[in-house]
């Protein structure tokens, strides 16, 4: 018995001990939309175009397309700079693609045996949700060579990252790589958000958090709250308060509010509970602080929205139940209930990043609702209560010439 020379050894010993009558390779087919259509009614036929006849071997009602996300093929918006545009351009050709192949397409990418017809021969597949597929090429790759590190080459993008569309950009390849199931990490995300705030790009951010089942970014996750809530905030006051600037960060910070109550957030819930992120007072004081300021500065020193009074009810209450059940006003630097002298100068300019919102929204509600101001008395005692422990904070930081300091330029910017 004769065995065809190009089999595997594994095939070939079992070919001569008659353990199976190896069969001869299938041919390599092209699949086209209506190739795609055909298989899933279970009446594939074979498809070919022209000069193209070689790609993939599927059995009957084989699933062509391995997904149905039309996010994860993006298409990028012009990038200010051939750079970035290379980069996003090989994370989604080399990186998002492949993990969109089915098992049998993506083996011939990676595999040596088909390099040379890959290179020389144009092979194309179609990817995409029915009436939205995209055509492919597909390219040979070497896994150890030609795939690029996934957060190396985003953190470049990050540096070269300059107008709009660029940040846009970014975004979108992080919600290319969640739809191609390789999601940024937690601390990547926060080092995304952290970078285009920083960047003023502060609307995408909010953005990203609106695309939730797309990008991976959930108020469910505390650092990324914390640190959304407090840039939003920190973009009223860098821009002095002015009037448009302030309105637009409350309009955020209203969006973001709103996004909690989504079940992919931190909603779901009717009941909100000592532990519920809605209920944390760091969420509600922006509101409060932004509406305040707003009133005072550019609606006459009057509550004409009634905003102010909405949100401070909501946070006394949120106080009131954390006091009841004896759970600090503000999170400690450290376990130890008292400031401990051991924390870094940055870890105790961010806590009184996250502190003065709440003394701030104290204060302006209750200048501006004077004798209206719910729980009154326990209103000017909280306030008091973390005004003294913010101060304790602040005389612990030494600033030092040139250092980037928020929570020290909130401090001195209030003048408390």
């Amino acid at each position: 018995m004769s065995v065809p020379a190009h089999l595997s050894r594994a095939l070939r010993r079992r070919a001569f001990l008659g353990l199976q009558q190896p069969q001869q390779q299938q041919p390599l087919r092209q699949f086209s939309a209506s190739a795609v259509a055909s298989s899933r009614a279970g009446t594939y036929q074979a498809h070919t175009l022209d000069t193209l006849e070689i790609v993939f071997p599927f059995p009957n009602n084989a699933q062509i397309l391995t997904t149905t996300t039309p996010d994860a093929l993006v298409t990028f918006h012009e990038s200010s700079s051939p750079e970035l545009a290379s980069l996003l351009s090989s994370l989604r050709s080399r990186v998002v693609l492949p993990r969109l192949l089915n098992a049998e397409q993506r083996h011939a990418v990676f595999s040596a045996k088909h390099r040379s017809r890959l290179q020389h021969e144009d092979f194309v597949v179609a990817l995409g949700p029915p009436g939205r597929e995209q055509d492919v090429r597909l390219e040979p790759l070497r896994a150890a060579v030609d795939v690029p590190p996934r957060w190396a080459s985003l953190r470049a993008a990050l540096r070269l990252a300059r107008t709009d569309d660029d940040w846009a950009n970014v975004f979108l390849c992080a919600e290319a790589l969640e739809a191609a199931g390789v999601p940024l990490r937690l601390y990547q995300r926060e080092v995304l958000l952290r970078k285009a705030c920083e960047a003023g790009r502060v609307g995408l951010a909010v953005g990203a958090f609106r695309r939730v089942g797309r990008s991976g970014f959930s108020l469910r996750e505390a650092p990324l709250r914390a640190y959304v809530f407090a840039m939003v905030r920190r973009h009223a006051e860098a821009a002095g308060w002015e009037e448009e600037d302030t309105r637009r960060a409350l309009g955020w910070c209203e969006a973001l509010a709103e996004m909690l109550e989504d079940e992919r957030h931190c909603g779901g819930s009717t009941s909100v509970g000592l532990r519920d992120p809605r209920a944390e007072p760091a969420v509600i004081a922006p509101l409060v602080e932004l509406a305040g300021v707003r009133a005072e500065r550019h609606l006459g020193g009057k509550d004409q929205e009634g905003k102010v009074a909405t949100y401070a009810l909501r946070l006394v209450h949120a106080m009131k139940q954390r006091e009841k059940a004896e759970i600090e006003l503000l999170p400690t630097l450290k376990k130890d209930p008292e400031v401990s002298r051991t924390a870094s100068m940055f870890e105790r300019s961010w806590y009184l990043a996250q502190g003065l919102p709440l003394w701030h929204a104290l204060d302006l509600s209750l200048r501006i609702l004077g004798d209206d101001m719910p729980m009154r008395k326990d209103a000017v005692r909280w306030k008091d209560e973390v005004h003294k422990l913010l101060a304790e904070v602040r005389e612990g930081i030494t600033v030092y010439e040139g250092s980037e300091l928020p929570g020290v330029n909130s401090w001195d910017a209030l003048n408390i």
